[in-house]
């Protein structure tokens, strides 16, 4: 178990790990989430003047795995896999 609590765990490898999965998580799933509403909204969702209109959504979605790259994340990861202690 962890000997460091509150601010301090911040500071871990392990958390900054768990971090990084939350990111490449989140950010292709919100990809599919995007997706599924706009197989709700239909055609709606791709006309630019409709009330549905989801193409900046999903522009915004697919940029979550761009603006951060999910490789450079995943690269970053496994550097800091090979000096991470269970902690």
């Amino acid at each position: 178990m962890s000997s460091k609590s509150g601010p301090d765990v911040l500071a871990t490898i392990g958390f900054a790990l768990k971090m990084n999965n939350l990111k490449v998580s989140t950010s292709r799933l919100v990809v599919q989430v995007v997706h599924e509403a706009m197989l709700i909204c239909g055609i709606a969702a791709y006309k630019n003047d409709s009330e549905f209109s989801l193409g900046r959504q999903l522009r915004d979605a697919h940029s979550a795995a761009l603006m951060i790259g999910n490789d450079r994340i995943h690269a970053k990861s496994a550097s800091m896999l090979l000096v991470y202690k269970d902690e």
